[in-house]
């Protein structure tokens, strides 16, 4: 007799299908803070190569370096979600199942969006590495030493400054936003011991700028006003002359920022004008960065002491604040027809920009 409840008789049970499930709350918002870097890094990257005037725009472009630096940490996160399976999936395979559907989703987003970013991380290592290339000559009695300095509006520490110029033998100094009062307290120090010679002129706020030199000097356009008219010199050294001008252009601001592209192109002619006149300095605030087209634009033909030195990605804005850490240079000093020996910066308490020196030869 057969047993009409044997579980042999009975249709067996079909289990129902598993749902696959989709990526974990965790992966969305890591891929979407992960899109979010790259489409702010295609944008902000883009930028440098967009001449304008809009003072959103303007400020945009200064932060292209350290965006550079954010989108290089995020495409490390990326590849790390993308090949690690504890990361690019959502779950882990379970002992009887199947790869998840919205960990494979996920990868293929991750996959992408590192993509996006390795592209743009290319495109600033191309920018990247002739700045870290040195192209300098060893040092040689009778070189030119150029030190730049912001001292904002007069509070810069004149003794730490002067510390300085000594170390570093300076013999050709630019500060601008030079007081009275500043200058002053650089007397006391004993600048004029070091660098009898001068021009420019002293203002309150941020208006004034000096040059100081030890060597014999003659003043072409002793300066004031505008990227136009600030101060310009001849100074002869034991190898020939040099032609030396100090630049504050004014600055831009999240309100405007057409000034400031007026001024750069005030300079721009001065500098296109100066062609085939022998060896030339500029230096000084110039409120713009090499990521700034204006910038670019002004000194056509002129190197960048400092990147010729390979001393890279060098900021010296904002200095001396807690929390903001500085993210672009703008204080810098251009050459043409000399060679460089060394530059780089130094912070000078008091100050919100760090000062640039060079060592450089006629030739």
């Amino acid at each position: 007799m057969i047993d009409s409840s044997s579980s042999a008789l009975r249709p067996r049970a079909t289990a129902a299908p598993t749902a696959r499930p989709a990526a974990r709350p965790a992966w969305r918002v890591l891929h979407a803070l992960l899109w979010l870097v790259a489409a702010l890094t295609v944008v902000v990257l883009a930028l440098r190569w967009v001449d304008t005037d809009q003072p959103f725009l303007v400020a945009a472009q200064a932060m292209v370096p350290t965006v550079g630096f954010v989108a290089a940490a995020a495409l490390a996160v990326a590849l790390v979600a993308a090949l690690v399976p504890a990361l690019s999936r959502a779950g882990r395979r379970g002992a009887r199942g199947g790869p998840h559907g919205g960990s494979r989703g996920a990868g293929r987003g991750t996959r992408l969006v590192a993509v996006v970013l390795a592209a743009c991380c290319t495109v600033y290592a191309i920018l990247a590495v002739p700045t870290l290339t040195r192209s300098t000559v060893a040092p040689e009695p009778g070189d030119v030493r150029v030190l730049t300095a912001n001292l904002y509006k007069g509070h810069a520490d004149a003794a730490a400054l002067m510390a300085q110029v000594r170390e570093r033998e300076i013999n050709v100094l630019v500060l601008v936003e030079v007081t009275p009062e500043m200058e002053q307290r650089l007397e006391a120090a004993g600048l004029r011991d070091v660098l009898p010679y001068e021009a420019g002129m002293t203002a309150p706020s941020a208006a004034g700028i000096r040059v100081w030199t030890g060597f014999a000097r003659s003043i072409v356009d002793n300066g004031w006003g505008t990227a136009a008219s600030q101060p310009t010199i001849r100074i002869g050294t034991d190898h020939g002359e040099v032609l030396l001008r100090a630049v504050h252009p004014e600055g831009p601001t999240l309100q405007d920022a057409t000034t400031w592209r007026q001024e750069q192109r005030l300079l721009q002619r001065w500098v296109r004008e100066q062609s085939g006149t022998g060896p030339l300095v500029v230096a000084g605030d110039f409120n713009a960065s090499a990521s700034h087209p204006a910038f670019r634009a002004t000194t056509e033909g002129l190197q960048d002491a400092a990147r010729v030195a390979g001393r890279g990605f060098m900021p010296t804005w904002p200095t001396g604040r807690t929390l903001l850490r500085p993210f672009t240079q703008i204080d810098h000093v251009m050459v043409r027809g000399m060679a460089v020996v060394d530059a780089g910066s130094v912070t000078i308490p008091g100050s919100d920009h760090a000062a640039v020196w060079a060592r450089l030869r006629i030739g």
